[in-house]
């Protein structure tokens, strides 16, 4: 880490300058129609360097590191930022001729909303490899900034927000070397942390070989080298210029918030600020006018706050046109949400050209040349309709997926015959479609799937994807008849080309599915949208090229924010018990003194739950007529390979009748995954308006069930460790004794490069980590768990088909015995360690009856399953036993939740002998309440009877688990009762 000045004494002479700002002042004044400065944080005397590049080099991609920090728009008009000046330096060698001349070429900002004193994951402005602007003065007495100018002015309506920066490098600085070149943002210490948040620092990948800050954290924290007088004080230098005030804008974004009301679902009359308590539900309104002078078709909608979510539309909206779209999030402690609308006149897209000459790159002769490859992580982003990604998948069927999601599932390959484009692929990932039809690996030396990177000067690099030598599957890959074609990706353009080396197998099949003529060729963005240049169309001749040029439509964008006042009740009960007594025939009465020590109107009401209230077994329960038992999952709508969440009514089930599934609120989860994706569903305690959801790879999501909203909580639990598949995960379950969440799932055995080791975590839902429990021994591999009210964890063994009892404490596990029936596990294709959950939803705890579910379907096929159903376990033997079938159209079910309630007040009823003068109330802040509580012992005989009188309130921390007052009501003999005292009573 560099100082502030002066060289390193290394063989070549090496510049090692920190540009620091002269002359920066938050006072000085614009003229007449120039910008001003609206935020500065001047350099101070303590600061130090802090790397900050994106290299593209491969083997130091994981040395890429972010900055971030945070300023606050105060004027109730917002701001229209043009341009953002940073204090930033670099080191290198002088005698390379660039050092001097351009210290760093390009780099990106984002500015982006703050969500939960961290940046947001949705730019609402942004810099892609901007150039950056130093002075003309250059080196000298003076040390200038580097300025970055957006190419659109930045509207930000008030509110916080992060400035995230990182410069664009190739390799990095080697001081003993004096190769590389490395550019630093100057970090130093303010009194007091002045300016907000301390600067934030990231590895953006997490991986390196010292990842010391996977996730955002203070800058002190992460960068070791130095010491700072106050690490919570730590900034970054920067200044903002522009305008007070948001100029018009093409578009005109208005975002208003009213209570829920489920009468009136496009309610849109509220206001930009609403006074609010954590777990109320609101109806967002968004109304966007185009003022652009296009027609636009595509619409990107993004959010922070409750419910932060982004969502895709096409719909032409006319010049002048207003379109209006609600949605309902959930309220937490957010202060604001902050909305951006990007709209688009056309989908962004390619046009081809089949009369180009291009030269075939022979990877086969390539010394740096990769083989054997299936994920990829890039040297450089590539964009493809519209998205950036550097991860992609080769398939060896003859086409690349530009992966949206770190998903190794999307790695597989599948004997798929090509279909016409847009057509359903094994994943829902966008594709690069050169030659499309089943294919294997030849029976030769050679053959394979190659990838490598020509030429080193950023900027001017390509990518080159080939599929050497593949025989069609139809021959066995044992016929020598084989085909080689390429991709390549040219990073100045974005421009794609296939090429096409020798595309005649000349096997016993030719000419049939020669040059093309049973594959599909195109780009495809998904399920939906699809460029198609060719399908079993024998059009593929040798030598032949295509270039697909990307196109840029019209992109506008407008951002609006709504302001939170968030406050909350506070109940606290001053009667912890009541104990009554009265002659049999007689009555007596208590207080209940409650108070409202929060800031908004406490609103409660009383439940009685009679002593000893159960539920009976699921068997009895709809003979019985009590309450239902809801479960909701997620089941797989083929073709559609997307998430429908359903639900169902446990306590209806019966052997022999087909369990039916209902659509809950919404119809399918628009990520953009299929639903393999996902593993564990669990409701948190008594809260059932929000269903966590865990996908195979770590990322943990919420639905609420009721309105439909599907949020990320975060994007990885746990950071990615050796391959990129691993860890992955099986199953969420809760444990309400203590309150905790877990998982389970499985990382590679380090004794044995092709086997597992289950795991058991315990999950953090509020911050969005996990941390392990356990490692469990003895080639045991569990998938689902699922913990009773007692604390007890079950897990079934779907190698052995054994159902286990797990210590939560260390993941040690005892067998109780065998399910009874065969579960069978999915092993992928080829690779052993393939693996991933099954055949089901996984287990699940019923509180109110005490059962334990398996939602399954046995001898599973990840597209026609075979007698799916439902099951209860028995805790004691391990016999599994079937209550209900579902039907077979139902390609899969994941991720199974119960929404019964734990604890007393679960089970309300009524009591008699015990009234109240109210049955709830208003209570004031700061105010208290006192009820009175009635025991009548008329028609009791003489004894102690029992009760639990339940408190249900808006107290968020009560909201769904109401607090429990014990009544205890003694019953003596009756008044003027000669034997009162027991004297001659009956024994």
């Amino acid at each position: 880490m560099p100082s502030m000045t002066g060289e390193v004494a290394v063989p070549h002479r090496i510049v090692h300058v920190l540009l620091l700002a002269l002359g920066l002042s938050a006072a000085a004044s614009a003229a007449a129609g120039e910008d001003a400065i609206l935020f500065e944080q001047a350099p101070g005397p303590d600061g130090q360097g802090a790397d900050v590049g994106g290299y593209s080099r491969p083997e130091d991609i994981l040395r890429s590191t972010e900055a971030a920090d945070d300023f606050a728009v105060y004027d109730a008009d917002g701001w229209t930022i043009t341009s953002i000046e940073l204090v930033a330096g670099w080191a290198c060698d002088q005698a390379r001729p660039d050092c001097l001349r351009s210290p760093s070429r390009f780099v990106n900002l984002r500015i982006v909303p703050d969500q939960r004193g961290r940046p947001g994951a949705t730019p609402i402005c942004s810099a892609a490899n901007a150039p950056t602007m130093y002075p003309a003065a250059g080196f000298g007495s003076a040390f200038p900034t580097t300025e970055v100018r957006f190419d659109a002015p930045c509207a930000l309506p008030p509110g916080r927000y992060w400035l995230v920066t990182q410069f664009v490098e190739y390799e990095p600085f080697d001081a003993h070397t004096g190769l590389g070149h490395s550019t630093f943002l100057y970090a130093f210490t303010q009194p007091g942390s002045a300016n907000g948040s301390p600067g934030l620092y990231r590895y953006t990948h997490g991986y390196a070989a010292d990842p010391i800050c996977p996730e955002w954290e203070w800058v002190s924290r992460c960068v070791n080298a130095w010491q700072w007088s106050d690490p919570a004080a730590v900034d970054f230098s920067f200044l903002i210029r522009g305008r007070p005030g948001r100029d018009p804008g093409q578009l005109d974004l208005r975002l208003t918030a009213t209570p829920y009301d489920p009468a009136a679902p496009d309610a849109c009359g509220g206001t930009d600020r609403i006074a609010v308590t954590p777990g109320d539900r609101l109806n967002l309104c968004y109304r966007l006018t185009n003022r652009s002078g296009a027609d636009l078709t595509v619409h990107t909608l993004s959010s922070t706050g409750p419910g932060a979510a982004s969502e895709g539309f096409e719909r032409r909206v006319g010049v002048g046109d207003t379109w209006q779209i609600n949605r309902t999030v959930m309220v937490e402690d957010q202060t604001q949400i902050v909305a951006t609308w990007t709209a688009q006149d056309a989908r962004p897209g390619y046009t081809w050209n089949d009369r180009v000459a291009a030269t075939y790159l022979d990877l086969g002769a390539s010394p740096t040349a990769q083989r054997g490859v299936d994920y990829l992580e890039l040297p450089f982003a590539v964009d493809f309709f519209g998205a950036s990604s550097r991860r992609v998948c080769m398939m060896e069927n003859g086409y690349l997926h530009v992966l949206a999601h770190e998903n190794p599932v999307a790695c597989r390959t599948s004997a798929q015959p090509a279909q016409p484009l847009p057509a359903v692929l094994p994943t829902a990932e966008p594709a690069i479609l050169p030659s499309w039809l089943d294919l294997v690996p030849a029976a030769t030396s050679t053959s394979g799937t190659y990838f490598d990177v020509v030429g080193s000067e950023p900027g001017q690099r390509r990518l080159v994807f080939e599929w050497r030598e593949y025989a069609r599957y139809q021959a066995s890959g044992t016929e020598p008849g084989t085909i080689t074609f390429e991709v390549t990706i040219d990073e100045a353009s974005g421009a794609i080309t296939f090429l096409y080396k020798d595309m005649q197998f000349a096997d016993s099949l030719s000419p049939a599915g020669d040059y093309g003529q049973w594959a599909a060729v195109g780009l495809q963005h998904d399920a939906n949208h699809a460029l198609q240049y060719a399908y079993r169309d024998p059009v593929l001749a040798d030598g032949k090229a295509i270039r697909w040029q990307p196109t840029a439509p019209r992109t506008y964008t407008a951002s609006a924010a709504l302001q939170l006042d968030v406050g909350a009740p506070r109940l606290a009960l001053q009667t912890a018990t009541l104990e009554a007594t009265a002659p049999a025939g007689a009555s007596a009465s208590l207080p209940l003194r409650l108070a409202n020590q929060g800031d908004r109107p406490l609103r409660w009401n009383l439940e009685e739950i009679p002593a000893g209230a159960a539920r009976t077994s699921p068997a009895a329960a709809s003979e019985a007529g009590l309450l239902p038992v809801p479960a909701y999952a997620l089941t797989l709508g083929n073709p559609r390979l997307r998430a429908e969440l359903v639900s169902t009514d446990l306590a209806a089930q019966a052997d022999g009748v087909e369990v039916i599934l209902s659509p809950a609120a919404f119809a399918y989860l628009e990520d953009g995954e299929s639903l393999r994706s996902y593993v564990g569903g669990a409701f948190l305690g008594n809260d059932f308006s929000r269903l966590y959801l865990l996908d195979l790879v770590g990322s943990l999501s919420v639905v609420d069930p009721a309105s439909g909203a599907h949020s990320p909580v975060a994007e990885r639990i746990l950071p990615r460790i050796g391959q990129p598949r691993y860890p992955w995960f099986a199953s969420l379950a809760w444990e309400d004794l203590t309150q905790t969440l877990y998982a389970s799932g499985w990382m590679l055995d380090p004794d044995d490069e092709d086997g597992l080791r289950s795991r058991l975590y315990r999950i953090d839902a509020a911050a969005g980590t996990a941390e392990a429990v356990g490692e469990v021994q003895d080639g045991v591999e569990f998938a689902f768990i699922a913990v009773d009210t007692d604390g007890q964890m079950y897990a079934v063994d779907l190698q052995q088909d054994v159902l286990l009892r797990i210590d939560k404490h260390t993941g040690e596990h005892e067998v109780i015995g065998s399910l009874g029936e065969d579960f069978p596990w999915y092993d992928g294709l080829s690779d052993p360690r393939d693996r991933y959950p099954g055949p089901g939803a996984g287990l699940a705890f019923d509180p109110s009856t005490r059962t334990l579910w398996f939602w399954s379907s046995p001898d599973f096929n990840i597209f026609t399953p075979d007698n799916p159903g439902l099951y209860t376990i028995d805790t004691h033997s391990g016999a599994a036993t079937r209550v209900s079938p579902y039907s077979p159209a139902i390609a899969n079910v994941l991720a199974f939740g119960i929404a019964m309630p734990y604890g007393d007040c679960a089970r309300p009823g009524e009591v008699p002998w015990l009234s109240s003068a109210k049955a709830g109330g208003v209570t004031a802040a700061g105010a208290a309440d006192e009820v009175v509580i009635g025991f009548d012992a008329g028609g009791l005989s003489p004894g102690r009877y029992t009760a639990t009188l339940c408190v249900d309130s808006n107290d968020p921390q009560h909201r769904h688990r109401p607090l429990a007052v014990p009544v205890g009501f003694t019953v003596t003999g009756a008044e003027g009762d000669l034997f009162a005292d027991g004297f001659d009573a009956p024994r």
